[in-house]
């Protein structure tokens, strides 16, 4: 008898936090435009390795009329969407704290920019329909269905009459949302979760429950965000499930305390015949070196195994830091829960 097997890669990237630093170090006042690609332009060639690559956009694209802005109230040019689908990113988590940042219209500025973009998006929508709100991206043979959802939006209201605009945790809903992707095929559940305190280097008692409830209702893959550093992942080979805490950041102006590391997930996803398994997952810590030149800091997101070599073409860079972080990140995602 001949067995069909098919490898789908999906690989998961943290927060995208763009604080006022990171906008100001992409203007280029000679052409008054914005570049964020070098930024990425090292992390490149391991998420265009993915069948399907995903990100956690902390940030509203709300439109320069708005100004632009890091924290409180995030909104960045819409340039950073070219970069994140330049990187190789196909879609975005748009579920966090921060999403209604400004209000409902900045929520569907953001969407009309992410489809000018190319970019798939989860988390947010323009649409109650289930069949729009959950998004099944198909790809070697297997159908993956994705969702996200927030534990807030920092007291920021959502219509009382349009609360589609934002996944929150509410286990009614995303019990109907995964039997609505399991109805449409999806072979493997994945749920971008934003929750859990901020700084914690293990998870809180709601990020515990929260796992799992979503594994019982049906989640393969837990992605966690918002605590901003690199938390304990768990694989449980036996029922083939999978959870990360926190993935940590990708980008941001956050220092110190491993706030300025994560960690790039690749998972490998087996499909034989009709049953699937995950096969293996592969970590790539990264680091945000940041540097001052030209009267303002530079960004770039280091693949932290290959610092020696990345590291020598690069200004400041901290040689043993850099070998400390990558040692507390592979301690951290080992931890027992």
């Amino acid at each position: 008898m001949n067995h069909s097997k098919k490898v789908l890669h999906l690989i998961a990237a943290g927060d995208i936090l763009i604080h006022d630093a990171c906008i100001e170090s992409a203007f280029n006042p000679e052409k008054n435009s914005y570049d964020f690609f070098p930024m990425f332009s090292y992390i490149q060639s391991i998420i265009n390795k993915a069948d399907i690559a995903l990100c956690n956009l902390e940030t509203t694209i709300s439109g320069k009329e708005k100004g632009f802005s890091g924290y409180p109230r995030f909104n960045a040019p819409e340039s950073l969407l070219k970069a994140i689908r330049d990187t190789g990113f196909t879609i975005v988590s748009t579920a966090n704290n921060h999403s209604v940042d400004f209000g409902e219209q900045g929520i569907l500025s953001t969407i009309a920019a992410l489809k000018r973009n190319g970019l798939l998006y989860t988390g947010t929508s323009e649409s109650a329909d289930p069949d729009i709100r959950n998004i099944i991206i198909e790809s070697k043979g297997l159908k993956a269905g994705i969702n996200a959802y927030t534990y807030g939006t920092n007291e920021n209201p959502v219509p009382s009459d349009r609360k589609y605009l934002i996944n929150m945790i509410d286990f009614d809903l995303i019990s109907s949302d995964i039997a609505n992707l399991r109805n449409r095929g999806a072979d493997i559940i994945v749920i971008c979760l934003h929750a859990g305190e901020e700084y914690l280097t293990t998870p809180d008692q709601a990020q515990i429950s929260y796992v799992k409830q979503l594994q019982n209702l049906g989640a393969d893959v837990i992605l966690g965000n918002h605590p901003h550093i690199v938390q304990p992942a768990l694989f449980d080979s036996v029922r083939n499930k999978y959870c990360i805490y926190s993935i940590g950041n990708l980008l941001s102006n956050q220092r110190g305390s491993m706030r300025d590391t994560g960690v790039l997930i690749d998972i490998a996803i087996e499909k034989t015949d009709n049953t699937f398994k995950i096969n293996t997952i592969e970590y790539h810590p990264t680091y945000v070196h940041r540097w001052e030149e030209a009267g303002k800091y530079q960004f770039r997101v280091i693949p932290l195994r290959n610092y020696k070599s990345i590291g020598s073409e690069l200004a400041e860079f901290p040689f043993e830091k850099a070998e400390d972080l990558l040692k507390q990140i592979e301690t951290q995602l080992a931890k027992s829960v």
